[in-house]
């Protein structure tokens, strides 16, 4: 390429970034005010990464210890997070002004977060966040097994939305690779720094569209047969897919929590009354996304 499409190509790469930014920090922010239980464990967790980078690359401790007192602290401040709910409300926040902070407050995270050494924060929290991504899907997964709730959506709707035809933007909303290129950003901005050798390449990127595969098929499976497609036929007061999705609504990441939640019932339904947390599953199945929305808007930024 010449410098012009040089030029060219890294202006339409900044502004595909702004524009992930820009979604995953709003994103967030409105989960944080739908949510407030998990306030505590999004940010928690970037503490837990710090001290995590702490005793495994300063004191030299063992991977699994290190790992193992990592999720114990996780599932601590998880259990803290539906006993101390942060409302930024009761802090004096107007109510129309609460989703603004906290976006302004994301994108700060997300500066600090940029400039620090890989191995005090991006490395060790992105590391914690796969064993929370693991650990979901396969809660997930067995929910499937166990519960077997049928497909309650239909297969095919139609080719036109409210906002236009399915065809071609599907594979432009699909923006990890099709039109932004992220995942190749990825890769040349973090991942290289961290592996061993090239050959550890094909596992990781490879892998990683499986597994990413893996989770597309759980999220379908969560809001199709966790969730009720439409009031018709639920029972009063049962959340809907379209209710999640009705004008003003907007929200996915509710909507994959509350499907996971009817999926993960027979297992974290009781013990989630055991530990006194009601709607367990939902914040497991929400903690799980917004871990992995995190991850994504420091790397972005």
């Amino acid at each position: 390429m010449g410098p012009a499409a040089r030029v060219l190509f890294m202006v339409f790469v900044w502004i595909a970034l702004v524009f992930v930014i820009t979604a995953f920090a709003y994103a967030a922010a409105k989960t944080f005010v739908q949510a407030p239980q998990i306030v505590l464990p999004t940010f928690s967790l970037m503490l837990i990464a710090v001290l995590f980078g702490f005793l495994s690359y300063r004191v030299g401790l063992a991977t699994w210890a290190s790992t193992a007192i990592a999720l114990a602290l996780l599932a601590l401040v998880i259990w803290l997070g539906f006993r101390v709910p942060i409302r930024l409300e009761a802090l004096g926040v107007p109510q129309g002004k609460v989703k603004d902070v906290w976006i302004l407050i994301l994108l700060a995270y997300g500066v600090v977060a940029s400039v620090l050494p890989v191995w005090v924060l991006l490395q060790p929290r992105d590391y914690i966040a796969t064993w929370i991504l693991i650990i979901g899907m396969g809660m997930g997964f067995a929910g499937v097994l166990i519960a077997h709730p049928p497909m309650r959506a239909p297969v095919f709707t139609s080719a036109m939305t409210a906002k236009g035809p399915i065809w071609p933007m599907l594979f432009i909303v699909v923006a990890c690779g099709a039109v932004s290129g992220f995942h190749s950003l990825v890769a040349g901005g973090t991942t290289s720094k961290q592996i061993s050798s090239e050959r550890q390449g094909l596992a990781i990127g490879y892998g990683s569209m499986l597994t990413e595969g893996a989770l597309a098929v759980l999220a379908l499976t969560a809001v199709g047969a966790g969730l009720y497609y439409t009031a018709k036929g639920a029972p009063a007061g049962a959340p809907t897919l379209m209710g999640y999705f009705a004008k003003g609504a907007g929200n996915p990441i509710g909507a994959f929590g509350k499907g996971f939640e009817a999926l993960t019932m027979p297992f974290l339904g009781p013990l989630g009354k055991a530990v006194g947390v009601t709607g367990l599953g939902m914040i497991v199945g929400v903690t799980m996304v917004n871990a992995f929305v995190m991850t994504t808007l420091d790397t972005s930024v």
